[in-house]
């Protein structure tokens, strides 16, 4: 199927990983397993400490170009990780319970909708 037959409105990956010794950073494991990058784990993780960061913030912070910023925010915004308030962002809850919470309930409803589309239901 070509991609000019439908719109990409969000794309994921998953990883179903194991990790190979008990030293492992399971903050990074997991968020690397979601298809977040090394720059998006060190945005996550600065965001941990901080709690609540503007996009400016990340910047100064971090060293980092907008685009870049703005995208892995985007990213961990749309798979439930993180939260917008105002023109901030905020780690809200504990990844564990983002994951649980948030990120299972958006592939949930991605499938949903797959399933509707075979059954007739359209692109609701």
């Amino acid at each position: 199927m070509d991609e000019e037959d439908f719109e990409v409105i969000f794309e994921t990956r998953i990883r179903y990983v194991r990790p190979k010794s008990g030293d492992v950073d399971k903050i990074s494991l997991v968020l690397s397993s979601l298809s977040i990058d090394d720059v998006g784990i060190r945005i996550y993780k600065y965001m941990c400490d901080k709690k609540l960061v503007t996009p400016e913030e990340l910047i100064d912070a971090l060293g980092l170009d907008a685009d870049t910023v703005l995208e892995r925010l985007d990213y961990m915004y749309s798979l439930g990780l993180i939260d917008k308030l105002g023109k901030a962002y905020i780690v809200d809850m504990p990844l564990s319970r983002a994951i649980r919470k948030k990120t299972s309930q958006r592939i949930t409803e991605i499938l949903e909708h797959l399933a509707r589309i075979l059954n007739g239901g359209g692109d609701e």
